[in-house]
């Protein structure tokens, strides 16, 4: 048997990710888009390892616009927490919809993340995402190399509609416009983990890769999408993927998932299928969500550094 060289190993170890955290459990049938972004995990990683400054975007309204759903959320803390253990900067970007979950989450775990509330005075939404630079070089510091990343929100449609997968209208904040402005930049990569054509960075796709989903897909392109079958699953192997080149376990424990989900819950969060408040994601018992983790920690050990 040949031995392989590390960037082989890790090579090998995010297409396993991939097929990982691909898993389509709430038949999304995300196996279709897949295909797509066969660079995108690896692409992601190395743009992250390579950013000092870090904004992270999550929070997916419900139609009524009372709160936001429970999945992107701890996927969104949890790779937080692993860009702080890495020496990164990182800064959430709340709107009107997310804003009193984040920040109740963010107090409740003492995680001390910064935080940028930017209004819906602050930002106005055109027929299309167009920008003045004067309206968004505030919002992203960048002096350094900065990387910008949604995790489960909604992207802009063709209609000029945000829609969840039921193709109801919801009263998202358009955070996205910013992703629209950055992308391609030279200093700023945008990145992407979602798990439906509705979300925003779904527009790097072709239309109509999933037929029934064709009306709801979003247009908003990021450099680099990574799908998963629940936000917080692309989330989880976007954290396994920095994990394998940093050679640090940085996936959270059974009991952190477990700690997330109740605060997220208990911060008004809801379920996003059921729009209950429980400790489910994706109409998903906490269990499958642990064993997701468990999945992609058994295959990232032991732990591959690249040599530098």
């Amino acid at each position: 048997m040949i031995e392989q060289s590390p960037k082989q190993i890790i090579e090998r170890k995010l297409t396993e990710i991939d097929f990982l955290i691909g898993e389509d459990s709430v038949d999304r049938r995300v196996s279709r888009l897949r295909r797509y972004l066969k660079t995108d995990l690896r692409d992601a990683t190395e743009a992250l390892l390579d950013s000092e400054n870090i904004y992270i975007c999550t929070g997916f309204v419900i139609p009524s616009g009372e709160t936001i759903e429970t999945d992107g959320l701890s996927g969104a803390f949890f790779l937080g927490r692993a860009l702080k253990e890495l020496g990164k900067t990182v800064t959430f970007l709340l709107d009107d919809n997310s804003a009193e979950v984040i920040r109740n989450v963010n107090s409740s775990m003492q995680d001390g993340f910064n935080l940028r509330h930017i209004d819906r005075n602050f930002m106005k939404q055109y027929d299309y995402p167009v920008l003045e630079f004067d309206l968004y070089s505030n919002i992203i510091n960048r002096s350094k190399k900065t990387a910008l990343i949604a995790i489960g929100r909604p992207g802009l449609g063709g209609d000029n509609q945000y829609r969840n997968m039921a193709g109801d209208a919801i009263p998202n904040h358009p955070l996205d416009a910013i992703f629209y402005y950055y992308l391609g930049s030279h200093n700023v990569r945008t990145i992407s983990c979602a798990d439906g054509l509705n979300e925003l960075g779904m527009g790097k796709l072709p239309k109509g890769l999933i037929r029934r989903d064709r009306q709801i897909q979003s247009v908003i392109k990021v450099d680099d999408l990574i799908v998963g079958g629940t936000a917080d699953w692309a989330t989880f192997g976007l954290i396994a993927a920095l994990s394998l080149y940093s050679g640090k376990d940085l996936l959270p424990t059974s009991t952190d998932q477990s700690a997330y989900l109740k605060a997220v819950s208990e911060a008004g969060a809801v379920d996003g299928i059921t729009r209950k408040r429980e400790l489910t994601v994706d109409a998903l018992p906490l269990s499958r969500h642990i064993e997701k983790v468990q999945q992609l920690r058994s295959m990232i050990c032991p732990k591959v550094a690249l040599d530098n």
